[in-house]
């Protein structure tokens, strides 16, 4: 299904025609690759490494990953390649990922679809999100009733479960510094409304 949905992705930002779609959508996928390498203890030789994870810390030039992270490594570079992300990381430049302090607070990145759909008006309950796919990840946050939601991404290899990423929460019309793993199905009973 993964797959599946990554050709499907894949071709509609390439027939898309245009860089500006891709761009914010590499900038995430670059991102999300490289944490990995960087949480192993990476010296990052590019100037936009050094600019977005600088460096501090990092003990080699030949991480080991886990065989789980090398797979996720795997399926990013992947959607890249069918994408045709190509970064230029001898400039130092901003990425186009919002919220991106938070997004590095994470403990699992996760993997851009380049499909946005939200929750228009979250039912419910106070909802914990968290900074991992794990039930026991700390909790970074909650979403509240009346939120509206984005969400484009998927989990990475190894998340059991029904899991949503969320990139953005906008409380009475402004945009929140929250962001991170829920284990809840959005449907008609969950959302006023639903989009994407």
């Amino acid at each position: 299904m993964r797959q599946i949905k990554n050709l499907f992705f894949a071709t509609a930002v390439l027939a898309a025609g245009s860089s500006a779609t891709a761009d914010p959508v590499c900038d995430d996928l670059w991102f999300s690759r490289n944490f990995y390498f960087d949480r192993a203890g990476y010296c990052f030789g590019s100037v936009l490494g050094e600019e977005v994870f600088n460096n501090y810390g990092c003990t080699t030039q030949a991480p080991e990953l886990t065989a789980e992270e090398k797979a996720i490594v795997k399926e990013i570079q992947n959607i890249e390649s069918d994408v045709g992300c190509k970064l230029d990381t001898t400039e130092r430049r901003p990425l186009d990922i919002p919220n991106l302090p938070l997004r590095r607070t994470l403990l699992d990145q996760p993997i851009n679809e380049g499909f946005e759909s939200g929750c228009i008006g979250y039912i419910g309950e106070p909802l914990p999100l968290r900074a991992g796919i794990a039930q026991d990840a700390p909790i970074v946050g909650y979403i509240q009733a009346g939120d509206h939601l984005n969400f484009s991404h998927v989990p990475p290899i190894g998340a059991t479960g029904n899991l949503d990423y969320i990139t953005a929460v906008y409380r009475d019309g402004a945009l929140q510094p929250l962001l991170g793993w829920t284990s809840i199905e959005f449907s008609e009973k969950t959302c006023e409304g639903l989009a994407g």
